[in-house]
């Protein structure tokens, strides 16, 4: 018995592509090998692949690969379980895809399981004489258009009235049309099978099985979509916590949080520091050039534009606290101008620090942003200025790989830089953040030795053996880096 998918008329079987293993990208487990689609182990290669490949090869899955990897997961339940593909494919939904729980769950209480995914084991009953529709309340005919279908539940409705309502929750439910429950009120079960191929136009019914194909990957904790615009891939990885990812269409992100690649930072502080720079962020330059303090009761910047000491954070905009400029302290108990006591000097140093020490971090996470930027934007010169040279000569095209792939190197050092400076912020440990503060720094410099060497005309290809030697020891600094600290 075929699933609900395998009706799918739009690509055949033989057309589905099978899944296409990618190299997967800098985030691994430290001195995790990488292991490639036949098992063999393999070592990390600076120069094979613009990406640093840390660990077992993801999955990226075209629609006919999501179709068969759902398709023989279903198949695989159906025949442990003895149901048919359809009922395995709804329960492995219910299940967000975790076949090893579900399979647990069966042996332990399979009744339950089917009450969980709303599914039964028990054929439709044939309808009794005379039944009513349950909706349009019309006697049925069995010849007719008003012929009664039921599920296992069996509370019949016409025909025509399973029609309009699957076709209503398809057009208008969108990926809901997929856990339709039965029309009867209080009834549980789901509307799925060979009822749904019976009574839907052939135009939902394509509809209806992308919806599902969608599902698959909306609902499988191991599977997302890859979120690079227009893309339509999906990507399967064996490890859910698992940060960096790229896929076949070469947009690298985080598996976790779908943003882009931020190691050596985790999701949690890269949320929050994308928050402090929204908050932050876009009055730094202004904050350097003025004198300007944060207001102590709302934490809003506030601007000395008098000569006196005595602040108002006047309202509307302002909350209308009244401070001491110097040491901050509420007006009403400053005692006077007697601002010059060691305490509030320090008060006063620390608010300063505290801001200036954000100042530090946020820089240089901004520098590494425009120069990630510039990079991406000169490597693409290169690659063209090579592409047109070489026309379409293999040996020319190779003699200047080291440059491109010195540039990816490059790419994915400034990436990885730039979110070093949000993990230093919110590094709270002195000891951990002295040695990475270390490793750090031999990675900035010597991704600018680089990023400085490969923007030099080498045209007589003179400096080659410099830029592959930085480039080797860039790589190294990098991969050290994100081995101990990486996927934290």
């Amino acid at each position: 018995t075929q699933s609900t998918w395998g009706e799918h008329k739009t690509k055949t079987t033989q057309e589905m592509s099978q899944p296409m293993d990618v190299d997967n990208d800098s985030g691994s487990d430290p001195g995790s090998d990488y292991e490639d689609s036949d098992g063999h182990e393999e070592m990390d290669d600076a120069f094979k692949d613009p990406v640093i490949v840390r660990e077992s090869s993801i999955t990226v899955l075209d629609r006919p690969a999501i179709v068969e990897s759902a398709n023989c997961e279903s198949a695989r339940i159906a025949q442990l379980f003895g149901l048919t593909p359809e009922l395995a494919l709804h329960m492995l939904r219910r299940n967000r895809w975790a076949s090893e729980s579900l399979i647990r769950r069966w042996f332990e209480n399979p009744d339950r399981v089917l009450l969980d995914a709303g599914l039964s084991l028990s054929p439709a009953p044939p309808p009794p004489a005379g039944v009513v529709c349950g909706i349009c309340s019309v006697p049925c005919e069995l010849a007719s258009n008003t012929h009664p279908l039921s599920l296992a539940c069996g509370h019949f409705f016409c025909k025509e009235c399973w029609s309009w309502f699957m076709s209503d929750k398809v057009r208008n439910f969108a990926n809901g049309c997929t856990s339709v429950l039965c029309p009867q009120y209080g009834c549980k079960l789901i509307v799925c099978g060979p009822l749904v191929r019976e009574v839907l136009p052939p135009e939902d019914f394509e509809r209806y099985s992308d919806f599902l194909v969608r599902a698959f990957v909306d609902e499988n904790d191991k599977v997302k979509w890859c979120p690079a615009p227009g893309c339509g891939r999906a990507i399967s990885a064996q490890r859910i916590n698992r940060t960096n990812t790229k896929c076949a269409c070469g947009f690298s992100f985080c598996f976790r949080c779908l943003g882009d690649e931020h190691q050596p930072t985790s999701c949690a502080f890269r949320q929050k520091w994308i928050e402090k720079n929204h908050d932050e962020g876009g009055t730094a330059q202004w904050a350097q050039a003025h004198d300007v303090k944060r207001c102590p009761k709302c934490h809003e910047f506030i601007e000395k534009n008098e000569g006196c000491i005595h602040m108002t954070h006047r309202k509307p905009a302002g909350c209308g606290h009244e401070f001491c400029w110097l040491c901050l302290t509420d007006w009403e108990t400053h005692g006077g101008y007697n601002c010059n006591r060691p305490r509030q000097q320090e008060m006063s140093s620390s608010a300063k620090f505290a801001y200036e020490r954000y100042i530090h971090y946020y820089e240089r996470f901004r520098n590494h942003e425009n120069s990630l930027k510039m990079a991406e934007t000169e490597r693409l010169k290169v690659l063209r200025k090579v592409e047109i040279r070489s026309r379409g000569d293999m040996m020319l095209r190779t003699i200047n790989d080291y440059l491109i792939q010195a540039f990816d190197t490059v790419i994915e050092a400034r990436q990885v830089l730039k979110w070093s400076y949000p993990f230093a912020f919110y590094c709270e440990d002195a000891q951990l953040k002295n040695l990475f503060e270390f490793q750090q720094q031999y990675l900035e410099d010597s991704t600018e030795r680089l990023h400085e060497m490969i923007e030099k005309p080498d045209e007589d290809h003179v400096l080659r053996q410099q830029i592959v030697d930085l480039n080797n020891a860039g790589r190294r600094f990098l991969g050290n880096l994100l081995d101990t600290y990486g996927e934290r």
